[in-house]
């Protein structure tokens, strides 16, 4: 049996253990960033692909990012032939093909405004598609935050 005098004590203990916020208040995927800006791709006469791109400024949630770990490119390489299905989803690679370390940000910024830029010889023949997500600093990456390109190179003439 409970002393009735500790009663108030013990409604005033579980009233303070049920006041206070628990758990963030965002959920941890709003934390991550947004999109990567204006992925452009380019492919020199020597057959290299240069990605071009700028950091996001947001994190999920819409708020201004403070930090960035950097970035991850994903790649899906198929044969530009008769089986290639331009309507089917990429078959992309398990691991991301790099990853790139954000920059330094010059003084009084949060994050290096950019642009960044990645290159990659190419496969006559080939249709690639990249996928381009920025990453937190623990390496996070929200899956609805990649911006995708294609690039097909066309087979050398015989």
């Amino acid at each position: 049996m409970i002393n009735p005098r500790l009663t108030p004590l013990l409604t005033l203990a579980v009233f303070l253990a049920a006041c206070g916020v628990k758990a963030p208040p965002h959920p941890p995927a709003s934390n991550l960033p947004q999109k990567v800006r204006q992925l452009t791709q380019t492919v020199t006469p020597e057959g290299e692909v240069v990605l071009s791109w700028l950091p996001p400024e947001t994190d999920m949630a819409g708020r201004p990012l403070k930090a960035l770990g950097g970035f991850q490119i994903e790649m899906a390489d198929h044969l530009d032939d008769e089986h290639y299905c331009s309507a089917c989803p990429p078959l992309y690679q398990p691991e991301p093909v790099d990853r790139l370390p954000a920059r330094t940000p010059p003084p009084g910024r949060d994050i290096d405004p950019g642009p960044y830029e990645w290159r990659r010889r190419l496969e006559p023949g080939h249709v690639y598609h990249f996928r381009v997500a920025a990453v937190n600093k623990n390496g996070g990456v929200h899956p609805e935050a990649k911006t995708e390109t294609v690039v097909r190179v066309p087979a050398k003439p015989n």
